[in-house]
């Protein structure tokens, strides 16, 4: 449960701290004091998203910290551990902070956290009713996400849906296939007139650019064999070659070194020499065999180069692409070859198809299941909210595979005995819809797993005895679960274990909201005022005396 929440410059809240009992507690206050804040920021630290605007003008930074405690059996003890997150023992500390400048951390008992992180903790401690249940309602779709939340279908959604992929991906192939196959035909012929082009020529990656270098090196050989030659000649075989003055400096040098042993440098650096210009004699005589004048070759050189650039520009293409193309148009040849094959595709398709509804009828019978329990569980609280004779269904229509499941689900309503029930969003009134909407929270509150629950104004739109009986039904609740509840009825407010009331204050120029619990002298005074408005009398103060008595003592005591 959460036992305490502490906010520092959050809005118009300087800073407050609260600290919750188990049970049923209400938040109440003028309008505009800031109620709702503390829902807010509950949110925050559910990991919703952040707007700057949040902290408070003038100050830097937002902090924001719910500490709870934690059963000693509950899944988020080996959450943590797995996460390395663990803090002390039984209890979970969630904070967050946001930034003037929009930047936003968390933190979960003090180890920086993702958001992600954060959600999933608090989505397994906290479950939040807020004030647009009744809007959403009247939504094409509220039926159909009610009944899964209530019902808990996470498995059967994940199979179904793992299951709709592998068939909308066989489909959209069957479909490209048959597309592609009216429009392959002629693609195929062009490419096996290319290929077949391509095959005469067996082109070789590189071959281009290889095949260049050697033509344009035959095509100057006789430039090549004269350099070569000159080359040679003034190295090694000419009458004053190089290479013989080198040796013959050399001896020179040797047989002066027993008169200056200092020469031996020199000497080697001349034999370094000589030893250089033997190697690069040898490599010419090489380079020389290779440039050798060869007609032959240098024909069938510019024969293969006029073959290569006749094809290339018969495909319009460039000569340097020929082999990669050729790889890319037997691959497409492959890829069409394979989509004839549209009866294979077909097959796997309808195979799918079967198996995805093996798992739709598996999903609507959970969901169908699932209807009668909610209805069931809604139609018995209904009376208390007024609405005796009045009776909710869930009304299902069996549909073509969706992402969603196989069936479109609306809530049908039957304002009295003898009506025909009708489409909720096109019968139920504003006020109605309210009531439903509570009687829906609650209904799903009492299977909710989550140890706090928490109800924004859910209340809306009703008053007097309805009221009563919303407060009943809080403290109901409370009896197994912490309850928190933003109201602005005193007959639901004195029907709570814990009472906090939110103030709303102006200091130098600035509003402030501050959050007080209530002691006993306290919460006749506010109850008193909410029956009565801002005038307190003796009238209201006796009625808010009386419905706190009838609440220590009545039926709804605990």
């Amino acid at each position: 449960m959460l036992r305490s929440l502490h906010l520092r410059d959050f809005v118009i809240v300087a800073e407050v701290s609260i600290q919750l009992e188990q049970g049923f507690t209400a938040f109440t206050g003028e309008t505009g004091a800031g109620k709702s804040l503390l829902i807010d920021a509950l949110g925050l630290l559910s990991g919703e998203r952040a707007d700057p605007k949040m902290v408070r003008p003038g100050s830097k930074r937002a902090d924001l910290a719910a500490h709870f405690d934690l059963d000693p059996g509950h899944r988020i003890h080996r959450d943590l551990r797995d996460a390395d997150m663990e803090g002390d023992e039984g209890e979970l500390l969630l904070r967050r902070t946001l930034d003037a400048d929009g930047r936003s951390k968390a933190y979960i008992n003090g180890h920086p956290a993702t958001m992600q992180q954060l959600r999933e903790l608090a989505g397994q401690l906290i479950t939040t009713h807020g004030q647009q249940a009744s809007a959403t309602l009247t939504g094409s779709e509220s039926a159909r996400l009610c009944l899964d939340r209530y019902g808990s279908h996470t498995d059967l959604l994940g199979a179904y849906s793992k299951g709709f992929q592998q068939y909308s991906l066989l489909r959209d192939r069957f479909d490209h296939a048959k597309t592609r196959l009216a429009e392959g035909q002629l693609r195929l012929e062009q490419l096996q007139w290319m290929l077949d082009s391509l095959q005469d020529v067996q082109p070789k990656a590189k071959e281009w650019e290889a095949i260049q270098a050697e033509h344009h090196r035959l095509s100057h050989g006789e430039k090549l064999l004269e350099a070569i030659h000159t080359a040679l000649e003034q190295c090694v075989d000419g009458d004053d070659a190089v290479l013989s003055r080198l040796y013959r400096m050399s001896a020179k040098l040797a047989s002066c070194i027993d008169v200056d042993p200092s020469l031996s440098a020199s000497l080697e650096l001349l034999d370094n020499a000589r030893i250089q210009l033997e190697e690069a004699a040898q490599q010419l005589r090489h380079d020389l065999e290779r440039a050798e004048a060869d007609p032959a070759r240098f024909a069938e050189v510019e024969a293969r180069m006029s073959l290569l650039h006749q094809t290339a520009r018969k495909l319009r293409l460039a000569p340097e692409e020929l082999a990669e193309r050729q790889e890319a148009f037997l691959e497409e040849r492959r890829e069409l070859e394979a989509l004839s094959d549209v009866a294979d595709i077909e097959r796997q398709m309808s195979e799918a198809l079967d198996e995805l509804r093996i798992l739709g009828m598996a999903l609507r019978s959970a969901r169908q299941a699932t209807a009668l329990s909610l209805s069931d569980s809604v139609n018995a609280l209904l009376p208390a909210l007024g609405m005796p004779k009045a009776k909710l269904s869930l009304v299902f229509d069996a549909i073509d595979p969706q992402a969603h499941g196989m069936d479109r689900v609306n809530f049908f309503w039957q304002a009295h005995a003898g009506a025909e029930a009708r489409p909720l969003a096109k019968t139920a009134s504003g006020g109605e819809l309210s009531r439903i909407a509570l009687a829906i929270s609650t209904a799903a509150a009492q299977s909710n797993p989550t140890p706090t629950l928490i109800f924004d104004e859910a209340d809306a739109g009703v008053g007097g005895a309805v009221g009563q009986a919303i407060g009943e039904l809080m403290r109901e609740l409370g009896q197994s679960r912490q309850v928190l509840c933003v109201t602005h009825l005193p007959q639901v407010a004195s029907q709570a274990h814990q009472q906090f009331k939110v103030l709303k204050r102006e200091q130098d120029g600035m509003t402030y909201s501050d959050v007080r619990a209530l002691d006993p002298k306290e919460r006749c005074e506010e109850i008193a005022r909410m029956l009565g408005g801002k005038a307190i009398t003796e009238t209201t103060r006796r009625a808010a005396k009386e419905m706190l008595r009838l609440d220590r003592t009545g039926s709804g005591s605990g």
